[in-house]
């Protein structure tokens, strides 16, 4: 009993450790580069991911994300072009210092991929989910727009059938 009383005041204490910051909604347009590896072959597809959520002033706070692919690519006459993504994840963001700040959203997400065998609509659509983890960075443009950013973020989506997922993507994102 008195060690969860312990745990608990040192939980809390470190909670209230973290700087304030101002709370709000924010909203982020990122074009993103994935990297679908299936049977040790690598795909380059592309898409565009839009997020939005709203932050505590303890930098913590519920995310959503959406997004389509814009670009295929092909290997061996299979291509493979995101249809669709769709996701929620909790965002972690640190205080603003000095010009930009760092953030983590831990989540779980649906991806739709679209795979053609030479053209043909075959194996055509599939759903793939899992958890995923983006880790990202935005530095902010100018102090006459304070809320307007431009980051660069790195997501890994753990999707089943052991499917790798990575994408790295370039973006910008306003707080309001």
């Amino acid at each position: 009993m008195k060690t969860a009383r312990l745990l608990s005041a040192g939980l809390i204490g470190a909670a209230l450790a973290v700087p304030a910051q101002a709370a709000g909604f924010y909203g982020s347009l990122y074009y993103q580069v994935q990297d679908v590896q299936l049977d040790d072959v690598s795909y380059y597809p592309q898409q565009w991911l839009v997020t939005g959520g709203w932050l505590s002033r303890y930098g913590i706070g519920p995310e959503l994300q959406i997004g389509g692919g814009t670009r295929d690519d092909e290997e061996n006459g299979f291509a493979i072009k995101t249809q669709q993504f769709r996701g929620i994840a909790a965002r972690f963001q640190s205080p603003d210092e000095y010009g930009a700040h760092a953030w983590l959203s831990i989540g779980y997400g649906e991806l739709q991929l679209n795979g053609s065998l030479d053209g043909e609509s075959y194996p055509g659509d599939e759903w793939f989910t899992g958890p995923t983890v983006t880790l990202g960075v935005e530095f902010h443009l100018s102090d006459a727009v304070p809320g307007l950013a431009a980051g660069l973020s790195y997501s890994r989506w753990f999707l089943e059938d052991e499917m790798k997922n990575d994408n790295i993507g370039l973006g910008v994102s306003y707080a309001f």
